[in-house]
């Protein structure tokens, strides 16, 4: 189930499937947030999908797994992640 976003009245959503690693759940949350940001540095929502994705990726792609972790063979680390709305 997803959950409303920091915006009040907002139109869009992200969370997960499922529950998720809190190491990874942190890393997604602050690359989310470090891409949320547009090129004069304020909080722009309409790139709340984008950012999630981009988090996301990087979470796939190997960035800052916990130790041990395989991200090819625990694909549930990043997968759950989703976004809803405009």
């Amino acid at each position: 189930m997803t959950r409303r976003s920091i915006w009040p009245g907002s139109l869009m959503w992200w969370g997960t499937l499922w529950g998720i690693n809190d190491h990874v759940a942190v890393t997604v949350a602050d690359g989310f947030y470090i891409h949320l940001r547009g090129p004069d540095g304020h909080l722009a929502p309409d790139r709340a999908a984008y950012a999630l994705h981009t988090a996301v990726r990087a979470v796939r792609d190997g960035v800052d797994l916990p130790q041990g972790y395989d991200r090819s063979k625990v694909p549930s680390l990043w997968a759950a992640y989703l976004h809803t709305g405009a």
